[in-house]
């Protein structure tokens, strides 16, 4: 902070969101995606700012904050926000993670976050379902928008995410996301759903053939009991334990 570090990674990181031209051939490793543009030099920087924010060191980050940080990368996922291209997904990813860290403790920045970046964090998790597997980062970028209800939208900014049909958007993703990603999605309901008004939302909602949120959870209830070996008979009474659980009783 002395060397007027963060003041330096925010103007290096608004520099790296201008349009202008600029002359980067993208032909080394560091600048591997950013040919003709200042991605390369993004996306380094948005990993920096991570790792800085990463230490916990409060002082750093209210400095960064103080600097606009949080404004700047609402900047970052509103440019590449239509993007299917590895490197900006990368760069979403690890902008999300940021904005996640900085504001889970601190009510102030989740209001900086505010109306725009709900609408941003919304426009990401109703990403199609086919780009979950397609390798390009979606995954990634799905899981980072995850942690970031709990982090940027809980309690501060949940009035606007369920405003903004933002349960439904979560059940839609519950629906269609892969097994492994399940339970993160059914932990930020959880926290959403003990909001009372946020229960209507999920009674009204409507799946594929019109399935409701009570037959998707049973769907998934029993998806799990079958990759457990769970067994039962007609009376639906369990005849085998499972696996995991012979583990920790024994």
């Amino acid at each position: 902070m002395r060397g007027h570090g963060n003041t330096r990674l925010i103007m290096l990181l608004e520099w790296a969101c201008l349009d202008c031209d600029y002359g980067g051939h993208g032909n080394s490793f560091f600048g591997e995606g950013g040919y003709q543009t200042r991605r390369a030099q993004l996306r380094y920087t948005i990993r920096v700012l991570l790792a800085v924010v990463r230490t916990g060191n409060e002082n750093v980050i209210q400095d960064l904050c103080d600097q606009g940080l949080i404004g700047s990368l609402l900047v970052v996922l509103k440019k590449y926000k239509d993007t299917d291209v590895p490197i900006e997904l990368s760069i979403l990813s690890n902008t999300l993670l940021i904005l996640s860290v900085v504001c889970e403790t601190d009510s102030h920045r989740k209001a900086t976050f505010g109306d725009e970046g709900v609408d941003l964090l919304l426009q990401f998790l109703s990403l199609d379902s086919e780009k979950f597997s397609s390798g390009l980062g979606y995954h990634k970028l799905l899981l980072s928008s995850v942690n970031a209800i709990w982090c940027c939208v809980s309690f501060m900014n949940q009035d606007l995410f369920l405003e903004r049909g933002g349960i439904p958007i979560l059940l839609d993703l519950l629906e269609k996301c892969p097994p492994s990603m399940q339970n993160l999605v059914l932990g930020a309901l959880l926290d959403l759903t003990e909001d009372a008004r946020a229960v209507p939302h999920v009674v009204t909602w409507r799946g594929t053939g019109q399935k409701t949120a009570v037959s998707l959870l049973i769907e998934l209830w029993r998806a799990e009991e079958h990759a457990m070996g769970v067994k039962r008979d007609r009376n639906h009474i369990m005849l085998t334990q499972p696996h995991h659980f012979k583990e920790r009783s024994s």
